[in-house]
């Protein structure tokens, strides 16, 4: 009989160090899984690839010049953008959007936003800047004109309009037509800070080389609010505008997200988002599980 007792004394303590062992490996799982989830994740929009977020090749990128020199003109369909202050074709800025909605949800915080462009062109010395679009200003159409005199539809946006009207049309939210439009009114037509610059090198430059420009004029907190309205209803993404500096007798020009001129899609603009991913069901699952093991062996201690 002691022997007996003696023998369920020894199983039971050879199930609680069985037991101790498998929370441990438990503990350890889920510290890993955790360490995993906290990698941050980079993700990649440009037109005609794919990612992990979309079905298929992403097709959301917009993107437009607006022209002085062709001021009821679009020029949605160009295979480049132009950006200039004052040179040959006088002023030039450019609208660009990205639309984010497979991001929705995807992410805890946003830790960077890169934008990229192919230049092609650049015969001056200038910094290039980008604002961010405000909200007065949302419903700009990229449009399918090429810039041409009078090469617009109704509804298509201009330097003179937000959507073009032959009898009536919608201007941008500051008004101005004429050497006053093109979203010319900082606070009203777009943000008054900054969302970031670069300086590109001058000359003709190899149509496949990325210039960067950091979004790093925004805190965390204005990142995460850009990207959550990118993100969102896409009706409220008015995206951003380009303006160079200065360029008297000088542009610089780079890639456009349209089809032409044998330019491949690792030429179009794109956006690199760096972002700390929301964690996977299973992970949390096994994040609570290691939680509530690690909890029961320290009162089992005390």
């Amino acid at each position: 009989m002691r022997l007996s007792v003696f023998g369920l004394f020894i199983t039971s303590i050879e199930k609680r160090k069985t037991m101790k062992k498998f929370m441990f490996v438990v503990l350890v799982l889920a510290m890993m899984a955790s360490q995993a989830e906290a990698a941050l994740t980079t993700i990649v929009y440009q037109n005609d690839t794919t990612n992990d977020l979309v079905t298929g090749n992403y097709a959301g990128h917009e993107d437009t010049t607006l022209n002085w020199n062709r001021q009821d003109a679009n020029a949605g369909a160009w295979t480049d953008i132009i950006l200039d202050d004052a040179g040959w074709i006088l002023n030039a800025r450019a609208l660009m959007r990205w639309d984010l909605s497979s991001l929705a949800g995807q992410y805890l915080s946003i830790q960077s936003v890169t934008m990229s462009v192919s230049m092609n062109k650049n015969n001056d010395d200038f910094d290039i800047m980008t604002y961010e679009v405000l909200p007065g200003n949302k419903a700009w159409v990229e449009g399918r004109g090429t810039a041409g005199a009078g090469d617009v539809l109704a509804g298509e946006s201009t330097w003179n309009s937000l959507a073009h009207d032959d009898t009536s049309p919608t201007t941008w939210a500051s008004g101005g037509t004429g050497d006053d439009g093109g979203l010319a009114v900082q606070g009203t037509d777009y943000s008054n800070d900054l969302l970031g610059s670069m300086a590109p090198a001058s000359g003709s430059l190899d149509d496949v080389a990325n210039d960067d420009i950091a979004f790093d004029g925004y805190d965390a907190a204005g990142l995460m609010t850009l990207i959550d309205n990118w993100s969102g209803n896409q009706a409220d993404n008015a995206g951003i505008m380009m303006v160079a500096n200065k360029g008297w007798l000088g542009y610089c020009r780079f890639s456009s997200s349209e089809t032409g001129d044998g330019v491949p899609p690792a030429s179009y603009p794109k956006l690199t988002i760096v972002y700390d991913a929301v964690p996977e069901p299973n992970t949390l699952a096994l994040l609570a599980t290691g939680s509530l093991l690690a909890l029961l062996l320290r009162r089992r201690r005390r």
